[in-house]
């Protein structure tokens, strides 16, 4: 249910503007003319026909359309920032990104079996590296790549769940989470036992 004001006065008109609008975040229209001025909720539209506010008829599909949104969003910044944070590989956190897949891959060409490199981490921490290493931090970070991106990988999924929600409740109910992928080689845990 909207509110109205028929003000008398421009400090009348403000309270109603500053209590409705900027304190409940009702949308206003005005008629200078008259000095009439509503309080819409966010359910109600303006009818210039009906001179007066009426039920939104598309409010359920614009807020749901919004909540989809807003949960593609977060799904594309949760996605990038685990792409980015990187692997642990033998508990020394590396860049994780393709440039890095693709150096890994090209000095692993040039190596021999039993040559060795120091190859730094993303807190440039060394590791003494063999071309094995250098091939499994590779296709570790390939395996991240493709539990992400893959067909069925979780970018995807997170992408169907929330096309497929009917309600803005069901897309509020979806948790993109992007930190407990099934593989443990993915985990950033870093293990402190010295075995």
């Amino acid at each position: 249910m909207s509110y109205y004001l028929n003000y008398q006065n421009e400090n009348e008109r403000m309270e109603f503007i500053v209590n409705y609008n900027h304190n409940l975040g009702y949308m206003i229209h005005e008629d200078h003319n008259e000095n009439k001025i509503w309080a819409m909720l966010p359910n109600e539209m303006w009818d210039e026909a009906q001179n007066a506010p009426i039920i939104d008829p598309n409010y359920n599909t614009r807020i749901l359309n919004e909540a989809k949104t807003n949960k593609l969003n977060e799904n594309i910044k949760k996605r990038d920032e685990r792409l980015n944070a990187g692997i642990i590989y033998k508990n020394i956190l590396f860049d994780s990104d393709t440039d890095q897949k693709v150096n890994l891959m090209a000095m692993a060409s040039f190596m021999d079996d039993n040559d060795t490199i120091i190859w730094l981490g993303k807190d440039n921490d060394p590791l003494n590296c063999t071309k094995e290493d250098l091939l499994n931090m590779g296709n570790i970070i390939a395996l991240l790549t493709s539990s992400i991106w893959g067909d069925d990988g979780l970018n995807q999924q997170y992408i169907n769940a929330i096309n497929n929600c009917t309600t803005v409740e069901e897309v509020n109910n979806i948790v993109i989470n992007y930190n407990n992928l099934a593989n443990p080689l993915l985990s950033l845990d870093i293990n402190t036992d010295e075995n």
